[in-house]
């Protein structure tokens, strides 16, 4: 037989692991996001191409060089990024830690399965997919309509990843 305070010192020491476990995982869940992001970000930047020739209802926007045009896209994401931290407004109710491990255990496994989904299209298309910097999408010699893979299911799964 253990004491009282023998079980509570028990029950901290518990705590105090599942604390450094709790720690961890949110290590790993904002490296592991991060990362995926990160994979789809390359991805898109790997397969921007400009258009051949312009066209006549181009916004001003296409006419800008490829640099500035992934800079601006870039400056705008670490824009937001720091409006969404800067601006955050808690909920006015507070969940118990049992029902806040549940909620981030259900937003990891719909945000990976939105990344894999995003993943999962992109890989799909192969070198039919490209991001064009002109407002009208033109068709090339050899384009598909793809219904295989994700797009069999859903028409547009990287809008649904996302």
């Amino acid at each position: 037989m253990c004491t009282t305070m023998e079980l509570l010192t028990r029950i901290r020491g518990w705590r105090h692991r599942m604390s450094d476990v709790s720690r961890f995982l949110d290590w790993f869940v904002a490296a592991t996001s991060a990362g995926l992001l990160m994979v789809i970000v390359i991805s898109w930047l790997l397969s921007y191409r400009t258009p051949e020739t312009g066209t006549l209802d181009s916004s001003k926007w296409f006419a800008l060089p490829r640099w500035a045009q992934i800079v601006t896209g870039l400056i705008t994401i670490v824009l937001f990024v720091y409006l969404g931290f800067r601006f955050w407004i808690p909920l006015p109710f507070s969940v118990p830690a049992d029902g806040l491990k549940i909620i981030r255990l259900a937003g990891l496994a719909i945000f990976l399965l939105g990344a894999l989904l995003v993943l999962w299209a992109r890989w799909t298309l192969g070198r039919m997919y490209g991001v064009s910097t002109s407002s009208a999408v033109r068709l090339k010699a050899g384009h598909q309509l793809v219904q295989h893979g994700p797009y069999a299911l859903v028409r547009h799964p990287m809008y649904l990843g996302i």
